[in-house]
């Protein structure tokens, strides 16, 4: 008889393990080559988080890329995703916790008297809790968990992106306008060297030092 009943508890938790819902996410495989043709295989760390816009000791760039980064609307969209997913993470794994539920109660009771007293008053008190614990037995509670904790991931990969975008717009933009500004400093300086040349010769020329030539 003990024998039948373990056989019937094995086929149905066999039965409940079958049912649970989706199965096991398995992170697809990326295969990478040993080694590049060209670089070294240093780990060069997280590309999201290095500041390699320092690399050109510009305090001003390092200005705009701090204020940029707290005003930009996408970043800040983005980092509001990733609020919203966490929040998302503490929910859907609430319903694999045990719930409390706590009531009271109070009650005054007797007759009303003369001149609004109330005679013969009765005060009643009561309270009660209820604990209940629902059993995660088709995986319900465990799957939305893991679609949670892959939207997070995936909002903080978002973020990440909209960051890399902005600073690159942001620092290409800002080469290209430092370039333009030497480029036009070194014109004027060219142009005023011609004008001296200019001046000069024409001096000459009065003075009879230099031929029109």
């Amino acid at each position: 008889m003990a024998l039948a009943r373990s056989a019937a508890c094995c086929v149905v938790a066999s039965l409940l393990a079958g049912c649970v819902s989706g199965p096991d996410h398995t992170p697809p495989e990326m295969p990478l080559p040993a080694k590049f043709g060209e670089g070294s295989n240093k780990n060069i760390g997280d590309v999201a988080t290095v500041a390699w816009w320092s690399a050109f000791r510009d305090r001003q760039l390092d200005s705009l890329v701090a204020r940029g980064i707290d005003q930009n609307l996408d970043v800040l969209q983005a980092m509001e995703r990733i609020n919203a997913a966490s929040s998302n993470v503490t929910v859907a794994g609430a319903g694999s916790l045990p719930s409390l539920v706590v009531g009271a109660s109070h009650t005054v009771s007797g007759q009303m008297g003369s001149e609004r007293t109330r005679v013969g008053a009765t005060n009643t008190s009561g309270g009660e809790a209820n604990v209940s614990w629902l059993l995660d037995l088709f995986g319900q509670y465990r799957r939305s968990k893991e679609s949670a904790l892959a939207s997070l991931d995936s909002a903080y990969a978002s973020a990440d992106v909209a960051r890399l975008a902005f600073l690159q717009d942001l620092v290409s933009t800002y080469i290209d306008a430092r370039f333009y500004q030497e480029r036009i400093a070194l014109s004027k300086a060219n142009l005023q060297s011609r004008r001296e040349t200019y001046d000069l010769t024409k001096f000459q020329l009065e003075a009879g030092a230099a031929s029109r030539l």
